[in-house]
């Protein structure tokens, strides 16, 4: 028997008991399903950081909260802790090549739009300078101006979703409340940088660092110091003149920020390299964690798949007899239940790649997170789909091989 008759034989054997067969595969499915859909999110949302920080170019850098240069992530540098201050920001604007620097603070506050109730949306705080380091387009309006930062002005800016939602008509002139604080809308701000954001092009990004601000409220950093008493800065933004000086600018700003904090070492100067290093070691370990526990699932399917051929073999012992009287040797006996689960195996595999497409899609449609199906994941779910199969199909085959055919022929 050809390895296309072993092949008929199994399909004829798999969908003769249909019910049984796809309860069989349904560890396979949801395992192959889970490795897809979370590696083709990882690499998508991985592709897009990639080319917003290529979008970005090679001048920029910046000054994190929490020292994670020795490859360990610190939890200062996505926490609220952090003891970078305005003072750094001055001193950095006065190191050599240095084009623009832009500190960033989350304001935590509650925001009353004309339309609708308080909510609690990002509120950023920054300085006239960021639209240097982001290309920030406003399609209305203005953006914060150098005059803003120096008078503490009581204004805003509001992102392009958030001005569709809460707003009737224009926004520029309505009043909005920041912590009973009104705030006089002077622009609609969107950028097509999407660092971060887990959107698609369409993401409003105010800033780069950010995760998806379409819907962020902005207002100058000054009237956030003053007037909200806010004072966590937690990234500083900066753009050198040339490539050339990104790397002696971010050794001199090292030291420079060693010096102002006294030698502690609880901030990262990093370059958009740093940055993707950084992006693709977290990746790295989400995929790895994410491919262990969906090789449970796998495992779980395996062992599914040899408890059913086992019943197969008990099954079809007359069968085995038969086709041993008639010159069928045990290696053919074997290849035929291994190629037999293999198959229900890589069907299982099948059926998890499709769900996880159309899932995917609809993820990406319906959320706004991008979604990269890639070879790797394709070739890496079939491939340990048919190695399942085999390991497990090995038990059940091997027992069918050395069966007695008179003792086969007997069986009741």
């Amino acid at each position: 028997m050809n390895i296309f008759e072993s092949i008929r034989f199994a399909l004829s054997a798999i969908w003769a008991n249909r019910m049984r067969s796809v309860l069989t595969m349904l560890g396979i499915i949801i395992g192959v399903f889970s490795v897809i859909t979370l590696v083709s999110i990882g690499d998508g949302v991985k592709q897009e950081f990639t080319g917003a920080v290529d979008s970005l170019g090679g001048n920029l850098a910046a000054v994190i909260a929490g020292d994670i240069t020795n490859g360990e992530m610190n939890p200062t540098s996505f926490m609220s802790m952090s003891s970078l201050t305005m003072g750094d920001v001055d001193a950095i604007s006065e190191v050599e090549n240095v084009k623009a620097v832009a500190p960033l603070m989350i304001v935590p506050s509650a925001v009353t739009p004309p339309v609708g109730n308080p909510y609690l949306p990002m509120v950023l705080a920054t300085n006239d300078q960021m639209n240097k380091i982001v290309d920030i387009k406003s399609t209305e309006g203005r953006y914060i101006s150098a005059e803003d930062i120096k008078n503490k002005a009581k204004v805003i800016l509001v992102g392009r979703d958030a001005a569709k939602r809460d707003f009737e008509g224009s926004p520029i002139g309505q009043k909005v409340k920041v912590l009973e604080e009104e705030f006089e809308v002077i622009g609609v701000v969107e950028t097509e940088v999407g660092f971060l954001s887990g959107g698609g092009e369409d993401s409003n990004m105010m800033t780069s660092q950010m995760p998806n601000l379409h819907e962020a409220y902005t207002i100058p950093i000054s009237t956030a110091e003053d007037t909200l008493e806010a004072l966590n800065i937690f990234r500083i933004m900066i753009n050198f003149n040339s490539t050339e000086a990104v790397a002696p600018g971010v050794d001199i700003i090292n030291d420079l920020m060693l010096e102002r904090h006294k030698g502690i070492k609880d901030f990262s100067v990093l370059t958009t390299d740093d940055m993707l290093d950084l992006f693709d070691d977290f990746f790295g370990i989400l995929t790895n964690a994410i491919v262990g526990i969906a090789a449970i699932s796998l495992i779980v399917g395996g062992i599914g798949i040899m408890n059913i051929m086992l019943v197969s073999v008990t099954e079809r012992t007359r069968e085995i007899g038969i086709r041993k009287a008639l010159g069928a040797s045990g290696m053919n006996i074997l290849s035929q239940f291994l190629i037999e689960s293999s198959v229900l195996s890589l069907l299982g595999g099948f059926i998890g790649v499709g769900l996880a497409y159309v899932v995917t899609q609809l993820i990406t449609k319906y959320y706004g997170i991008p979604a990269l199906i890639t070879v790797y994941s394709l070739a890496l779910a079939f491939g340990v789909s048919v190695f399942v199969g085999i390991v497990f199909g090995i038990m059940p085959a091997s027992k069918a091989a050395r069966k007695n055919p008179i003792d086969a022929l007997r069986y009741e």
